[in-house]
C-alpha cells in the first residue's frame, strides 16, 4: 500500500471497521428477532393453555348446576331418588378428581413454562456475555484508535517544522542570491 496516503488507509480501516460492526450489529439482531418468536409461540402455548382450563372449568360448573337443579326439583321425592342421587355425588366426586388430576397436569405444564423460560433466560445471558465482549472489543478499536490519532498529531507537528525550515531556508538561499522558482 505504499502509493496510498496515511489519511486513505485510515479511512479504509474505519470503512472495514465499520462493516465488521455492521455484521455483529446484524446477526445481534437476526438472535434477538428468534427468541422474540419463541417467546411469543410460548405466550400464545400457555394462552391456550389456561383457555383450555376456563373451559374445563366451565363444562364442570354447568355440571355441577344441572345436578343442584335436579335436586330442587325431586325434592319432594327424596326418598327414591336417594339412590339415584348417590350415583350422582360419585359421578360428581369422579369429576372432581378427574379436575385434580387436569390441575395435576396444568401444574407439570406450568413447570415445563418455567423450565423453558429458564433456558430463555440463560440465552439471554449468554446474549448479554456476547454484547459485553464487542464492547470490550470496541473499546480497543477506540483505543487504538486514539493511538493513530495521535500518531497523526506527531507527524503533523513534523510536517509544520519542516514546512518551517523549508521557509528558512529558501529565505537564506534568496538572501546570498539565489532565484526563487517561477511556480507553474
Amino acid at each position: 500500500m505504499p502509493e496510498t496516503t496515511v489519511a486513505e488507509r485510515f479511512t479504509s480501516l474505519h470503512d472495514r471497521v465499520d462493516v465488521v460492526g455492521k455484521n455483529i450489529i446484524d446477526l445481534i439482531n437476526k438472535r434477538s428477532n428468534k427468541l422474540d418468536e419463541q417467546i411469543h409461540a410460548l405466550r400464545i402455548d400457555t394462552l391456550q393453555g389456561l383457555g383450555q382450563v376456563k373451559g374445563e372449568i366451565s363444562r364442570v360448573e354447568l355440571r355441577i348446576d344441572k345436578i343442584y337443579h335436579r335436586l330442587d326439583m325431586h325434592d319432594g321425592r327424596f326418598n327414591e331418588l336417594e339412590a339415584s342421587m348417590s350415583e350422582q355425588f360419585m359421578a360428581v366426586d369422579e369429576k372432581f378428581r378427574q379436575v385434580d388430576k387436569r390441575f395435576e397436569q396444568i401444574d407439570r405444564r406450568f413447570e415445563q413454562v418455567d423450565q423453558r423460560f429458564e433456558q430463555i433466560d440463560r440465552r439471554f445471558e449468554q446474549v448479554d456475555d456476547h454484547l459485553t465482549q464487542i464492547d470490550e472489543r470496541l473499546v480497543k478499536i477506540d483505543e487504538r484508535f486514539e493511538a493513530v490519532d495521535a500518531r497523526f498529531e506527531k507527524i503533523d507537528k513534523q510536517f509544520d517544522k519542516v514546512d518551517g525550515d523549508l521557509g528558512d531556508l529558501k529565505a537564506m538561499l534568496v538572501s546570498l542570491g539565489a532565484k526563487v522558482p517561477e511556480k507553474a
